[in-house]
């Protein structure tokens, strides 16, 4: 039963049969006011039962009599109805439509547009290829029908898409496909996308092949990426003007299914990535960092998101009580920012470091739409390798070989990636392991060194370059080095965090005047230069002498 109010509920009985229809039936107190048999999944007939409604209890409001119907639509069965048995499912035949891959079936859905009598309607479509080579297409429905014994149940099933919402895979290569008229060679593929990433952005020159290949691999992960245990995050980092937000530009065209946002509420990103699934693209990214409880759902969903299942549960008002609800938030997804992501986040997060293109660059300049037909190209690939090749996916998930020396988070982020590289590798692309590898292990290593935040090294590294040369410098004076180095990072930045940023390393400030110890600061910056592996410009720290102080501070006297 579903409550709309206090007094009128409503009952709904599944179809007892594929195909079949539901039932819905009004209750008033004890006494069933209305009932009616649709199909719940299609939007005239919820608007029609919800009308009907409205004409025998007038005031009713059709906005929330049809919110409630998606409601019902949306949840798996728990409730038997009466004198009705209801079949318990196997958990392994429930897939979500987006994307789906079994030991007997692969299967995608797309949008596309339909002109009707009533206009122009949006539905979706689902591309099945069976394990015997069978492929088809059929409208997405609570069921798909592989025998008359096998059946594939899909939960949730989405709200329609609007209509003019892009398929993403052409039509000419969808019929292509239908009719096995198709062949993808992964390897070429992978050069194709490699040559988009390289022909539009500016990548940093350190390790660039691994950088593009990483990339690369990814995008081509994205089509697949439920057969595995956890995916990896991209976070891209950088001052502005780096380039971030054009990669996100590239990506946007290449990605299974993106959502590119800067601005979606928590919620709105719970129930669409809920709804639709696919690959989210969140640029500016930085507010994650900032109080209050919608970035608070934000972070969670994030974090939840990374490996298989992965859910975030909210409270959600309905009537006069509060209900638990959980949304499906797994999936690939890219993250861009300035000023630095929440450190339990980056844990899950490939990081790529993203530099400002030489001026002579004529990448930044370029357009995308100089290269629609290759892109639309490697999308239509891309969709085709996805359905073509099930059966790899499935054992790549288990392929544990190709992580050396990697174990925890490391192994999670990685493996996906390498598992990937590995089978392209085999097919003709040589070397891709190997050098995915290496970029693998180096990222990692670089990960441990350059531990210490963004923020932090800059201040550290302002800090360092004064005491070198022979200044006590004030928290304001380190703040000033600080925005020339990086304006757009510290512009919001106040004395008071500087000095607290510092005294997490040990580099108290002395009241008088706010200035820093000379000779202990000094000695705290070999200390940290040390163990933390941050360049600070202190030559042979191994010699530095013991610090002679100036001032030996009170222990009982708290430092600022």
């Amino acid at each position: 039963m579903t409550d709309i109010n206090d007094q009128i509920r409503i009952e709904h009985i599944p179809p007892s049969r594929k195909g079949g229809l539901d039932s819905l039936r009004i209750w008033h107190g004890d006494e069933v006011i209305y009932c009616d048999e649709l199909k719940l999944a299609k939007e005239k007939d919820r608007q029609r039962f919800a009308e009907a409604v409205q004409a025998k209890i007038p005031g009713q409001n059709l906005e929330e009599l049809e919110t409630r119907l998606l409601d019902i639509l949306s949840r798996p069965v728990t409730e038997s109805a009466t004198n009705t048995t209801q079949e318990e499912l196997n958990t392994e035949n429930i897939v979500r439509p987006e994307l789906f891959f079994t030991t007997d079936v692969a299967g995608l859905t797309i949008p596309k547009t339909h002109r009707s009598d009533d206009g122009v309607t949006g539905m979706w479509t689902s591309y099945i290829r069976c394990a015997d080579g069978t492929r088809l297409q059929q409208p997405l429905t609570y069921q798909i029908g592989l025998t008359d014994e096998q059946v594939l149940h899909v939960f949730p099933l989405p709200p329609a898409p609007a209509p003019g919402t892009s398929p993403m895979w052409s039509r000419t290569s969808r019929e292509a496909w239908l009719e096995n008229e198709t062949h993808i060679d992964p390897t070429d593929l992978l050069e194709q996308i490699l040559r988009q990433l390289a022909y539009f952005i500016e990548f940093p020159k350190t390790d660039r092949n691994g950088i593009n290949l990483t990339i690369a691999l990814w995008t081509i992960l994205t089509y697949i990426y439920p057969t595995f245990d956890s995916i990896p995050y991209l976070y891209f980092g950088g001052a502005l003007g780096s380039g971030k937000s054009r990669v996100f530009e590239v990506l946007n065209e290449m990605v299974f299914r993106p959502l590119q946002s800067s601005s979606l509420s928590a919620p709105a990103l719970f129930r669409t990535l809920n709804d639709r699934g696919g690959t989210l693209l969140l640029d500016e990214a930085e507010r994650l960092k900032d109080s209050g409880p919608d970035m608070a759902e934000l972070r969670t969903m994030l974090l939840a998101g990374y490996q298989s299942g992965g859910r975030a549960t909210r409270l959600e008002k309905v009537g006069d009580r509060f209900i638990t609800r959980e949304f499906h938030v797994f999936g690939p997804k890219a993250l861009a920012c300035i000023a630095g992501l929440p450190p339990a986040l980056v844990s899950r997060c490939i990081p790529i470091t993203m530099l400002r293109a030489n001026k002579k660059s004529p990448k930044p300049r370029r357009r995308l739409n100089e290269r629609t037909i290759e892109l639309q190209s490697i999308r239509d690939s891309l969709h085709i390798m996805a359905l073509e090749h099930c059966d790899v996916w499935l054992k790549l998930a288990s392929n544990h070989a190709v992580c050396p020396e990697m174990s925890g988070r490391n192994y999670d982020k990685w493996q996906p990636l390498l598992s990937l590289a590995s089978w392209l590798d085999e097919l003709g692309a040589n070397g891709v392991l190997a050098l995915m590898q290496d970029h693998a292990l180096k990222t990692n290593d670089d990960n441990e060194i350059n531990s210490v935040p963004h923020a932090d090294a800059i201040l550290l590294r302002m800090l360092a370059r004064r005491i070198r040369n022979g200044d006590r410098p004030t928290a304001t004076q380190i703040l000033d080095d600080a925005k020339v180095e990086d304006s757009s990072f510290f512009s919001n930045w106040s004395n008071t965090a500087v000095s607290k940023t510092l005294k997490r390393y040990g580099l108290a400030t002395k009241k008088s005047g706010n200035r820093l110890f000379r000779e202990d600061t000094l000695y705290e910056l070999i200390r940290i230069q040390a163990d933390y592996g941050i360049d600070l410009g202190i030559e042979d720290a191994r010699k530095a002498p013991e610090p002679t102080l100036e001032y030996a501070p009170n222990p009982s006297e708290p430092s600022n």
